[in-house]
């Protein structure tokens, strides 16, 4: 635990600043074609499958041919002429500002200034209908509506303000708290604002999973594998940051928060189907939760150990 502390500091006084990981392991059986950067070239940009065959009585290019025309057209005249690269400012949603501000008071390493550029921006991205999008010009999303109006909350913005007024109103309309992403659960969870009973469970023994294993952490994408390690970790520590009764989000459940039956609401509730993938893993989660409440120790202690090196073996740089 003490490890992803320091991992944490270290990545977010770089403001997300990241580098690429040296990957040990390569799943795919067929390498892709060789790429061919060529500025304002507009052939493809990888070598074509010699078994695709244009069908011969097309008059004319479709109107998807031309959209992809156009589009590698205009990404090509990007492209740097001599070296090859693009170079673009890489923007994301507000959900990383909004967890920015959390992670830097889950460390108690608040700095005023760049939380209050971090409101400014939260303030001025939110839409009229009170949420906040997960894409430019894209509706209200529910996860980052509640991630935003907590991190507000922790800065110290009254729900009092109209600003809030509206954002709470949003929340409620799309059901409440209890209707937000699993990760956004995990969050709030680490703040006390949210039961680790309505969350899965994610015992650090998956870590062992042999790669022959249908589910195994070498089966999923890499970003996946960056995110899911850590969570390992942190499941089996569940390390908790106090914050005062004023700073929690207690009005954006639609019930009392001690009422609320996790078994109906997502992501634990069932199908009314009896089989179905869902209620399988909503399943394997009860099992799961049993092995929890008596782990073996000596597993435990593997599994908590094997995350710790694979996440030392792929920091590069300043630590990310």
């Amino acid at each position: 635990m003490k490890l992803l502390k320091q991992f944490l500091v270290r990545l977010s006084g770089n403001f997300f600043e990241t580098l690429t990981p040296k990957l040990k392991t390569r799943r795919a059986k067929q390498k892709p074609p060789p790429l061919k950067l060529v500025s304002r070239n507009l052939h493809p940009v990888a070598s074509p499958d010699p078994t695709f065959q244009r069908t011969a009585n097309l008059g004319h290019m479709s109107a998807l041919d031309s959209a992809l025309q156009k589009g590698e057209t205009w990404l090509l005249g990007l492209q740097d002429p001599e070296r090859g690269f693009w170079v673009e400012e890489l923007e994301a949603d507000t959900t990383l500002t909004s967890e920015y501000v959390m992670l830097r008071r889950f460390l108690d390493l608040v700095d005023l200034e760049r939380e209050r550029k971090a409101v400014r921006y939260l303030l001025h991205t939110q839409l009229e209908d009170g949420g906040w999008p997960i894409f430019s010009g894209g509706p209200a999303d529910i996860s980052a509506s509640v991630k935003a109006y907590f991190a507000l909350k922790l800065a110290g913005i009254s729900p009092d303000e109209p600003v809030m007024q509206r954002a709470r109103d949003l929340i409620h309309r799309k059901g409440g708290v209890v209707q937000a992403n699993v990760f956004t659960k995990i969050t709030l969870a680490l703040f006390g604002q949210y039961d680790w009973r309505g969350i899965p469970c994610m015992p650090p023994e998956i870590f062992l999973a042999p790669q022959w294993f249908y589910f195994n952490l070498y089966a999923v994408s890499y970003w996946s594998r960056a995110v899911i390690i850590p969570l390992l970790i942190i499941f089996a520590h569940r390390p908790f940051c106090a914050i005062s009764k004023e700073q929690g989000i207690d009005e954006l459940f639609l019930q009392p928060r001690q009422e609320v039956d996790y078994a109906h609401v997502p992501p634990l509730h069932r199908d009314s189907t009896l089989l179905s993938w869902r209620n399988f893993f909503v399943w394997v989660d009860g099992l799961l939760r049993l092995y929890e409440a008596y782990p073996i120790k000596a597993l435990r202690k593997k599994a908590l150990k094997s995350a710790q090196t694979w996440m030392i073996d792929h920091m590069d740089g300043e630590g990310g």
